[in-house]
């Protein structure tokens, strides 16, 4: 059997029959998951159908198994992006947001209604938590100005001997 040439990215694309459907670029924000998990849901439905049939589907087969599991990884990190923007966004008080996401993404799952729950709280409460048992990892109030009052807890400024004796001696 004669080895056929490899084909241009472009030529591939053109000779996929119009039915494929394209799948949707993880940055795209404008993807509805839910028509993403009906499509799933059809997938297995006919892959199911195509495992039931005895005729010579192992193409079929195989093309269907390819897409559906493209989605599933699509899927997947989809979902991984949605809690992580979530939990970045709500983390606004942390030094480093970043380091609230990996503490916290093992936690976190998706509803059935889409919303992102971290051991089934809102990711607002459940980053308030981890900010007051880990306050290392909250911002510090900044003192802003040329001389502003000191922050509640802040040292006082010791006074020179200079500045002792100018209070009291009034020079």
């Amino acid at each position: 059997m004669p080895e056929k040439e490899p084909q241009k990215p472009e030529e591939r694309i053109e000779e996929q029959p119009q039915e494929n459907k394209q799948i949707p670029n993880p940055q795209e924000q404008t993807v509805e998951i839910g028509k993403l998990i009906e499509e799933i849901q059809d997938l297995k439905k006919e892959l199911e159908a195509l495992k039931k049939s005895p005729e010579d589907t192992k193409e079929e087969e195989d093309e269907v198994k390819r897409k559906l599991k493209e989605l599933e990884t699509f899927k997947q990190k989809y979902y991984e992006e949605k809690i992580r923007n979530s939990i970045i966004s709500a983390a606004k008080e942390a030094v480093d947001p970043e380091a609230v996401y990996i503490f916290l993404k093992g936690k976190a799952q998706i509803s059935e209604d889409g919303k992102v729950l971290i051991d089934g709280k809102p990711v607002e409460e459940a980053v308030k938590e981890l900010l007051e048992k880990k306050p290392y990892l909250k911002k510090v109030p900044t003192r802003k100005g040329s001389n502003p009052p000191p922050i509640a807890g802040e040292p006082k400024k010791q006074k020179s001997p200079r500045e002792i004796f100018a209070e009291k001696f009034g020079k």
